[in-house]
């Protein structure tokens, strides 16, 4: 299911509210996720970037045109949008699991 533009936008100052407040509280949120570093956490970042690459430009008719050799189906564009959808949310949620150098165990190194 596709939204709007408008509900991509309330989004997006959701996002940003919630990175301020993740910044403003950074001492407690790393007190619960060690790993996680506020200011630098790419992930609400790439978030909200992925929700204006879409506001902006796939629900934009003239993006379409502009980058397309030939007219592509609406059917299509609907297609595609939920596909970058899908892998902006797998995205998430990947690097929500995978372990940073952080994260990992120090190595014994050499002999």
């Amino acid at each position: 299911m596709l939204i709007g533009a408008e509900e991509l936008h309330r989004l997006i100052e959701q996002l940003q509210q919630v990175r301020n407040r993740a910044i403003e509280d950074r001492t407690e949120v790393i007190k619960l996720y060690p790993s996680v570093r506020p200011k630098h956490d790419a992930r609400i970042n790439s978030l909200q970037l992925s929700l204006v690459f879409i506001s902006w430009h796939l629900l934009d008719e003239r993006w379409w045109c502009a980058i397309a050799r030939k007219p592509i189906p609406d059917d299509d564009k609907k297609i595609y949008i939920n596909e970058f959808i899908n892998f902006v949310k797998i995205g998430f949620v990947m690097s929500r699991r995978s372990k940073g150098p952080m994260d990992s165990p120090k190595e014994p190194s050499g002999p």
